[in-house]
């Protein structure tokens, strides 16, 4: 199994894990299923593992694997094939 870690914002976990959008901006939304359909493309087989493949370490990050912005982030794991 292959994976890869990216460095996410912390308001993208509830999404992620649980499809849940309430309360994030309608921008928000947008950029995180932007990230995940083009992640989508160069690896067909892309989906978030289970919760405890996420760091438990989050902070402020001078940028992040979403949008390149600043923000309080996480890693979290996702595994990219078969």
């Amino acid at each position: 199994m292959k994976t890869q870690d990216y460095l996410l914002p912390t308001w993208t976990l509830c999404p992620l894990i649980n499809d849940d959008y309430t309360g994030i901006s309608d921008q928000d939304a947008e950029q995180l299923n932007s990230f995940i359909a083009g992640e989508l493309e160069k690896y067909p087989m892309f989906w978030a593992l289970c919760p405890e493949d996420i760091d438990n370490y989050s902070g402020f990050y001078p940028r992040n694997d979403l949008n390149n912005l600043g923000d309080d982030c996480i890693t979290v794991t996702f595994q990219i094939g078969a």
